[in-house]
Order: structure tokens, then sequence, then C-alpha cells
């Protein structure tokens, strides 16, 4: 007999062997059990995911003869087994690239009017159904939209953005979607075990992570690593790192050390790295990865190490590095690789791609010693142990660090102030630090210009910058916040509505108390600009007092427009020219 490879000779034979699709396959079940099944189908997933084969187990249990109460196709009976084989007559399979145009899809509506010859349905697989021509998909409207009671369609994708509307509209689409690594992992064990092999879990997750989703790429790539690896029996990481090309998460985790503690180490085993086969866009997407998960695991903590698609082996050590960076040289490292792998795909050669690699390090500064412990989980943390947010920022930080803990620590509870400060960007100086504003973000400077958030920034500065000063600016306009004579108590910027308006039927006040109500309006420490419209509105409306203090609200900033009459009067005056 002839060699099957791995990925059809494993094809699943039932519903409850399908990997990673639980909710496709739930949906496909229901609707078989139910006896609704719609006329046509379109599948829609990356290479891999499985969408011809449910389309073939859908097939199955239309026409089997012993359905199970679960939906489940027996595989014992001749049309089970026909299907299996490839040999029954009433499932159809067709190739929508070779089969594209319109003469193809005549030829195709020729045969649905004939009626299924030993099957209860006839099913039509078409798939890569996006190649299809638009005179061929216009050909095919009605008989999608009014097929006979006996057919059932069902469309396979790869790009459903690709399929006219008309087509989708007229199926019920199933949207596949990348399986899990881990569930690869499981699946390759499972197929090692029946051919009596066995493998490293690091060489079974470098071929998960290789396989990008796809279970089909995955078992190709594991019957080429036991034909690399000969007539050993165990699979090692070694022969799947040879195999492809260099670049495994192992060695992106010796670069990553190397390039931290001796860039000269580094340079070297880069270049062993190129010698052995690695481009320089699995380079760039190795220590992407790395840096991500390092990230992750700095920012939020261990509470999120199982939402990673790694081995346990990785994330120990990501724990042990984790303690020599800081988030913000990883993040810049993420954007670094990100801007690299684009430049990749359109043809970097891996000598110049190393360069940059060693060039990017080198100008960072990661700690040489362990700089502190990877953050624990919320379960892990205890009540009266826990810290205020602010209470570890005391420390003396690099003035990175020390602005994002700045940053941070207004995070939830003074979200206005996190929303604002993401605005600006700060300046250090000998002595001094200045959080810079742009033109552009005005209304975040008039927003931390309130009283009562000059004095949270003020206090969150003190635990940071201690005899340091700290000024906000916005072009020419600066604050001290060390200087500036705050009110006590919370400001509030709206005027008290009995001082404005009287009781109902009374009318308004006199000028004197509006005009010494508005007076408390603008702060006494920051000289700003007139404000009043020329046309008098603005602040003297007393309506637009009323709706601040209905919604509690306070005014920012107002901007001056020619009024209507204005723009009349310009208008006759250009007309009298």
């Amino acid at each position: 007999m002839s060699h099957i490879t791995l990925y059809r000779k494993y094809r699943p034979k039932s519903f409850s062997q399908v990997v990673g699709q639980n909710a496709v396959v739930q949906v496909v079940k229901n609707k078989i059990l139910s006896g609704k099944v719609p006329h046509a189908f379109l599948f829609s997933g990356p290479r891999g995911s499985g969408k011809t084969t449910v389309a073939r187990l859908l097939a199955k249990a239309l026409n089997c003869s012993n359905l199970s109460n679960e939906g489940e196709p027996c595989g014992e009976c001749s049309s089970c087994k026909a299907i299996t084989e490839g040999s029954s007559l009433d499932v159809i399979e067709i190739d929508g690239a070779s089969h594209r145009g319109i003469d193809n899809i005549r030829e195709l509506k020729e045969h649905v009017s004939l009626a299924p010859f030993s099957s209860p349905y006839k099913v039509y697989i078409i798939d890569e159904v996006h190649m299809v021509t638009t005179d061929g998909f216009n050909a095919l409207l009605k008989t999608l939209e009014e097929p006979p009671s006996y057919v059932v369609f069902v469309l396979a994708t790869t790009e459903p953005k690709k399929v006219p509307v008309t087509i989708r509209s007229r199926c019920q689409h199933v949207p596949f979607h990348r399986i899990k690594s881990g569930d690869i992992v499981n699946c390759l064990k499972n197929v090692l075990l029946l051919e009596g092999c066995d493998a490293d879990d690091d060489a079974l997750w470098e071929i998960a992570r290789e396989a990008d989703g796809s279970l089909r790429d995955a078992l190709s790539i594991l019957e080429q690593a036991l034909a690399f690896a000969g007539e050993d029996k165990v699979l090692r990481l070694d022969a799947v790192n040879s195999m492809l090309g260099g670049g495994s998460r192992k060695d992106m985790e010796r670069l990553m050390v190397k390039l931290r503690t001796d860039k000269k180490e580094a340079f070297y085993f880069l270049q062993q790295l190129l010698s052995a086969g690695l481009t320089s866009k699995r380079l760039f997407e190795g220590l992407y990865e790395l840096a991500r998960d390092l990230w992750v695991l700095g920012k939020w903590g261990s509470n999120c190490e199982d939402a990673l698609p790694i081995s346990q082996e990785e994330k120990d050590f990501l724990k042990e590095e984790m303690v020599f960076w800081e988030t913000s040289d990883l993040w810049n490292i993420m954007k670094f690789c990100v801007d690299n792998i684009a430049r990749a795909n359109l043809g970097v050669r891996s000598d110049v791609a190393a360069s940059l690699v060693l060039g990017f390090f080198e100008e960072l500064k990661p700690a040489q010693t362990p700089r502190e412990a990877v953050p624990k989980s919320r379960e892990e943390t205890k009540p009266e142990e826990s810290k205020p947010v602010n209470a570890k920022r005391e420390d003396n930080l690099s003035p990175k660090a020390g602005w994002e803990g700045f940053h941070e620590c207004f995070y939830p509870d003074d979200i206005m102030i996190y929303c604002a400060l993401a605005s600006a960007e700060p300046a250090f100086g000998e002595g001094k630090v200045e959080i810079q504003f742009s033109l552009d973000h005005r209304l975040a400077f008039e927003l931390l210009k309130i009283p009562r958030n000059l004095r949270k920034l003020r206090d969150g500065a003190k635990k940071l910058w201690e005899g340091k000063k700290v000024l906000l600016r916005l072009g020419d306009c600066s604050i001290d916040l060390d200087e500036t004579d705050l009110p006590q108590g919370d400001y509030d910027p709206t005027p008290n509505i009995a001082e404005v308006v009287s009781e109902p039927g009374q009318g308004h006040r006199n000028e004197d108390t509006a005009s010494k109500t508005r007076e408390k309006v603008d702060p006494p420490y920051v000289k700003k600009r007139d404000t009043e419209p020329k046309n008098g509105n603005g602040l003297k409306d007393t309506n637009l007092r009323k709706l601040m203090q209905l919604i509690n609200g306070e005014i920012l900033l107002i901007r001056e427009e020619d009024s209507m009459e204005a723009s009349q009067e310009s208008e006759e005056e250009v007309e009298n020219e």
C-alpha cells in the first residue's frame, strides 16, 4: 500500500475528533439534529483550520443511515465508507481555483438538477470559492438561492471578503479560527503515540508556533521532522531547529540574555544563527514574541502567564529574565521589531538585520542585576500587605520609569488626569521636570489647571521628584506646581444656582451679584486671556449656567466665533461695494 501523509491519515472521521473548533462543530451538529439544515453554508477561516474536514463530516451526517443521537455519523454504513474513501457519487468536491469560469458553473448547474444516486442528499463542496470569476458567481446566484430540496452547497474560502455580498447573503456563514498552539501540541502528541514515536515538549511547541494555527501545516512539519531525525524514534528540538533553519524560541532566549549581558557574545551567536539559515523576518518575529511575553508578564504579573501560548519551561525563563528589564524598554523592542518585520517582507539582508538589532540594543541599558520581583497575581497578593499604587514609586527611578509611575498612579481613581497626561511629553532637566503639551492638546492642559487636579498632580510629583521643580507648560504659558497658591477644598467653577437665578417667578438677580459670582469662576493663580465673546454672551448666559449646574460640569475653554449678525453685516458690505 502506498504511503499516506500524516494529515490525510489522521483526518478526523467524526465531529468529536475535530481539534480547536468546538463552536463550529456545535452549530453544525445542532442544525443536523434539528432537521433545519440550510441549503448553503459558507465556511471561512485560515488554512488548515478544518473547513474541508467539517464539510465532509456534514455530508456524512446528512447521508448516514445510522446517525447517533449526538449527531455523529456511524462511519460503518455504505454511505459513510464511500465518503471516507472519496468514492461517493453524491458528494462532489470542486476546486474553485481550477473551475472558476462561467462554463464550469453552467456545467455544475446542469448536474444539480439530477437526483442523488444512492443518498438522501447531494452535497457540493466548493473549495477556495473566492477564486471564482464574477461571471461565474452571477451564473451561480439563482441556483444558490433556490436549489432543489436534495442539494446542499458548502462553500469554503480563506478570504470571505472576496466573495460577493450577493453570494454571502444566500449562505449561512460559519467562521473558523486559528487553532491554539496548546491544542496543536496535544494533537501532535496523540499522533506520535499512534506512530510509536516520542518527542521533546520544546520540539512540539516549536512546531506549533511555526504552524501559526494550522493543524495541517503542523502535521506536515512533524512528518518532515521525523524524516529528518531518521531511525531515532525520539524527536529532539535540535532536529526541528536545524530543519527550520534556526531561530527557535530557545535561540531567541539565549540571544536575549547575550544582548543584555555581553554584546560581543551576542554578535558571535547571531552570526551562527545566520549561518544556520535564520532569515531576517524570523529574527524580528522571534524577538518580538519574546519581548511581548516579557512585557505582558512585567506589566500585569504572573496571573497572565496562562494566557501565553508557551510551555512551562518557557514560562520559568520569563520569570527569571523579567527582573532585568524595564517594561518601557520591552515596549520599545516590540515597536522596533514591528517596524522591521514590514521591511523584512520587502527583502532585507540577514546581515543588515543583525546589524540593526545589535545597534538598537546597544542604546538600551538593561539592568545587570535583578531589578525587582515579577509582580504577583491578584490571588497571591494579600490585602493587608497591599500598598498604594504610588508608594512603590518613591524609589530613585530612571526618568522613563519615573514618568510611567507618575502617569499610572492616577489610574483608575483619577481617570480624567490619567487621560490628560497621556497627551503630555515629559522633559527632564537638572532640578526641573516639565510636563509639556502641544497646542493641539490645549483641552488636556486646561483640564489639569483646575485646582483640585493641580493639588493631586503636586502630591504625586512630590513622592517621585521631591526637591525638583515641576511645571505644566503649553507654549509660552507655564504653571509651577510648587509656587501656585491653590485654594483649600474642592474647587467648583460653576456658581451656585441660587446666586444666579431667583426663585421661580422672581426673575434674575441684579448685575452686581452676577458679576461677583463670575469673579469666582476664573482661577486666581494663572493669567488668562479674555474669554468673554464680543457679543456679550457666553458666561453671562443664564441657561448655560443652569446647564453647568445640572450636569455638575466645568467650563474649560471658550472659543470665540463670529455671530450670525456680524457675518450678515460683512456680507451686506461686500454687496454694497
